[in-house]
């Protein structure tokens, strides 16, 4: 009988690693912008704009609404997408990536709910540009949304 894991081994070396596709929502209020503080990996501690990974079978705005009621409480119409980003990490050899991330930003607009943390945030709360400057953010992150709330596309 074959080595099951040594033949899925060797598929998954022959097939290569695929992108982690994650969809995220950019909800401007009053000049501020919503933000949660992750409490899973990969990020666990750092600030970003709420989101997750799109799930097989789901569209990316589906995995918006989903991550926005799980992490926030929250439920959000989407809007167009604001900026499609590309996170490879690099290996531990020269020229290898460990891991590559495909962030899609969607505009969004609250529907029904107050944001509180949920099953994957610790934290959430409306932050100014300003006051962003003083957070713990992955710095992709940071430059994408002061990209995106720099432009005339966010309504900041």
């Amino acid at each position: 009988m074959p080595d099951f894991r040594a033949l899925v081994k060797g598929w998954w070396s022959r097939c290569g690693r695929r992108p982690i596709v994650s969809a995220h929502a950019v909800i401007v209020r009053d000049e501020t912008v919503l933000l949660v503080r992750r409490a899973q990996p990969p990020g666990k501690g750092f600030w970003s704009v709420p989101g997750g990974r799109i799930e097989y079978g789901e569209t990316a705005e589906q995995a918006v609404r989903r991550e926005l009621q799980e992490e926030c409480g929250v439920e959000v119409e989407v809007g167009e997408p604001l900026a499609v980003i590309d996170n490879l990490v690099p290996g531990m050899s020269t020229g290898s990536i460990r891991q590559h991330y495909v962030v899609l930003y969607f505009r969004a607009r609250l529907e029904c709910g107050e944001p509180r943390p949920g099953s994957d945030a610790s934290a959430t709360g409306w932050y100014s540009p300003w006051q962003m400057a003083s957070l713990d953010m992955h710095p992709i992150a940071r430059a994408t949304l002061e990209r995106i709330l720099a432009s005339k596309q966010s309504g900041l």
